[in-house]
């Protein structure tokens, strides 16, 4: 950026005086051409004549323009005048540009003003470490990735940031940022309270909202299988999210559940929906049936040569430890750990829980 437009200042362009110039000549001959018709000096042809002339001038501006790569509509604007004003046309466009010169200097150039306006880079480490975050989230769908710089900024920082915060997690909602909405309902600032308490309000709208387009499109096409399973995501993140009361709650993990089951009937080779399934029975509690359908699903991936995803065979450990399944847990542990990168997005404490699941000790642990 130039000196000039950092203090607020630019110099005039050249395309623009020239217009300018071209304008204040072609008034001079349009007026010439009708006082000389006014006067009978010429007859009425030749003054249209004339005046069409001086219209054309600013086509013949137009093409200079294009020539030289400049993208300015004057030309266009001052042949209309012209051609439809005449003299007061040309004059009415030089007060135009005489104005536009005389305010251009002090305007502020379009990407400051839209940078002030929009921020576009994060301006404190908390920011940064959030747009990390969300930018590493997006990636895995938020399913799996803990909040934590969410909930650093809401422990540590001011009230602008924890306000920034939330509305940044308003605007890329996910179900598990709702601990951190929970957590903002009870700080110690009051204003971060009312204000959290409107974000919940706001995503509690936007489930509203959804939830009846979502329903109706399953009263239109029931067997439409993608609604459906927008549907049952929809109930099951919203069961997850606790932004409810508990009757609330439980009624959408059972409108979840049994949406998926549905689903399981009609796409018994779907291993997506199958995974949701065992990881809605796992959550709440059910951990013989989500370790069946976990089991279901790892046979039809080995029948497949396929790989599961790290974060879904976590799921199925978590079940046999939860039944004390302590020998089979460790077998599955041993015969999949290797399908989990080392560079894996899991949690340090899930994988510190995994090599303790995998200890002769196991059992003795809880993780």
């Amino acid at each position: 950026m130039t000196d000039a437009s950092s203090t607020g200042t630019k110099e005039f362009p050249k395309s623009t005086i020239t217009s300018l110039g071209v304008i204040f000549l072609v008034a001079i001959l349009d007026t010439c051409a009708w006082w000389a018709w006014d006067l009978a000096v010429i007859s009425i042809q030749i003054a249209l004549a004339l005046h069409l002339l001086c219209a054309s001038s600013f086509l013949l501006l137009r093409a200079w323009y294009k020539k030289i790569e400049e993208n300015n509509a004057f030309p266009e604007i001052a042949f209309l005048f012209v051609l439809t004003l005449g003299p007061v046309g040309a004059l009415g466009m030089a007060v135009t540009l005489s104005l536009y010169a005389h305010y251009r200097k002090k305007s502020t150039p379009f990407d400051i003003w839209y940078k002030k306006l929009v921020p576009q880079h994060s301006t404190t480490e908390q920011e940064r470490s959030m747009e990390r975050f969300l930018s590493l989230s997006k990636d895995n769908d938020f399913q799996n990735m803990p909040p934590t710089p969410f909930a650093d900024v809401l422990s540590s920082g001011n009230q602008s940031e924890k306000r920034s915060m939330l509305t940044l997690m308003l605007r890329n909602y996910h179900s598990s940022f709702a601990p951190i909405f929970l957590q903002a309902l009870n700080d110690s600032d009051s204003a971060i309270r009312v204000y959290a308490a409107s974000m919940v309000s706001r995503i509690a709208d936007n489930f509203n909202a959804e939830n009846i387009e979502l329903e109706k499109r399953k009263l239109d096409k029931p067997s439409d299988l993608k609604n459906l399973y927008q549907l049952a995501k929809h109930y099951d993140e919203r069961a997850t999210a606790g932004l409810s009361d508990e009757e609330s709650l439980r009624q959408f993990r059972k409108k979840a559940q049994y949406l998926y089951v549905q689903l399981y009937k009609m796409q018994p080779s779907n291993i997506r929906v199958r995974w949701l399934l065992g990881r809605l029975l796992l959550r709440y509690g059910k951990h013989i049936a989500a370790a069946n359908v976990f089991e279901g699903v790892l046979k039809l991936l080995d029948s497949k040569n396929e790989i599961a995803d790290p974060f879904q065979l976590v799921w199925y450990w978590q079940c046999l430890y939860e039944q004390s399944r302590y020998a089979k847990l460790r077998q599955q542990i041993q015969k999949y750990r290797h399908q989990i990168p080392e560079d894996s997005i899991l949690q340090l404490t899930v994988i510190e829980n995994i090599d303790v699941w995998i200890s002769p000790d196991s059992a003795a642990v809880t993780p």
